[in-house]
Formats: C-alpha cells, structure tokens, sequence
C-alpha cells in the first residue's frame, strides 16, 4: 500500500474526464454510463460514553468505518447489456461460494480517499421500460489493510469559567430587596425606606 497520496491517482474531472467516466471493478471497465451515486469518504466510529443521568461525557474512536458506495450503470446497448451480465456472474458468482472475494476498484473518487478494494456486497437492477435504458447496480464495501492503534478514549477537559460575567454585584450602593419585601426597579431601592 502506498505511503504517500501522491501515489493514488485522482485526476480532476475538468482535465481528465475519461478517468471519471471509466471506473473499474477486477481491471474490467464499467459498461455504460457510470456513476458512483452514494456520498463517499472516510468516516469515524465513535462509541459515546454518557452515564446514565449525567449531563456530558467522553467518548471511544472506535477506528473509521469501511465506507460503502454504489456504482449506478446506465445500460443502453446489446454490448453493454451482455457485459453487464459476465460481470454480474464474475463478482457474485453463485455456483462456487469460494470464489467470492475482494476486487480491485478504481475511480478517482475513491482514489482521492485511498479506496482500491472493496467487497461486492449486492448487485442489482431495474429492467429496462419501453425500450429505455437498463439500470444495473454494484453496491460495495470498501476494505482497508488492518492498522493498530485505531481506538482512542476521548475524555472532556474541564473549559476555564466564562470570562463574561454573569451575576455582577451591584456596586450602587443600595441595598438588595429582602424577600417578600416591595421593590422599585426606576430608584433601585425597597419601597417605603
């Protein structure tokens, strides 16, 4: 695996459009019109340590969430049509449960996050209506080489007081009111002394 981002291609799709155009699952490209149709990037697993009647807490980073995406392909023709259905066959085979695993994947959206496997999860599609386009679905779970160290107790430390005071002293030199006693706000004094 690489230790530098310089080393994941990630072109801009302004410059190299056919980059975005061309995702790969297992080095085959992607037949059709394709497009990546969940949000993608890394995301953290955080377990929230609140007791039970008490207000805050800390929490535990639990490491970042395999992240799961959907490539949508829009299917327009009988070439692309049949290479959707030896794909279909190729990553969730059925006859052999074995032979399932994880494929290389190549966009430059996952690139950009490190993403360059992931685990086939579901495939499928939406027949196609009145001669319209066939739509064909991959959904996948990206995986990630294991790496230590990824879970962290998170613990709040305590915030100084607010600098903005809250109750000022009354520096008039007039005595508060007494409780229960009848009190003028306009002179800041006890009624009646």
């Amino acid at each position: 695996m690489a230790n530098s981002m310089k080393e994941y291609d990630f072109p801009s799709w302004i410059t190299n459009a056919k980059a975005w155009n061309q995702p790969t699952l297992n080095n085959v490209v992607l037949p059709g019109i394709v497009q990546i149709t969940k949000k993608i990037g890394p995301k953290l697993r955080v377990e929230k340590n609140k007791a039970s009647g008490s207000d805050g807490g800390g929490s535990l980073i639990k490491g970042l969430e395999n992240p799961e995406f959907v490539f949508e392909l829009k299917l327009r023709t009988g070439t692309e049509e049949q290479k959707w259905t030896d794909l279909v066959a190729m990553l969730l085979p059925a006859a052999d449960p074995r032979k399932r695993k994880a494929f290389p994947v190549y966009h430059p959206s996952l690139a950009r996050y490190r993403i360059v496997s992931c685990i086939v999860e579901e495939v499928s599609e939406v027949p196609a209506l009145r001669g319209g386009f066939l739509q064909g679905y991959i959904h996948c779970i990206a995986t990630y080489p294991v790496k230590n160290g990824a879970t962290k107790a998170i613990r709040p430390k305590p915030s100084s007081p607010s600098t903005v005071p809250v109750n000022t002293p009354d520096t008039s030199g007039a005595r508060p009111p007494q409780v229960g006693q009848n009190y003028s706000p306009s002179s800041n004094t006890p009624v009646g002394k």
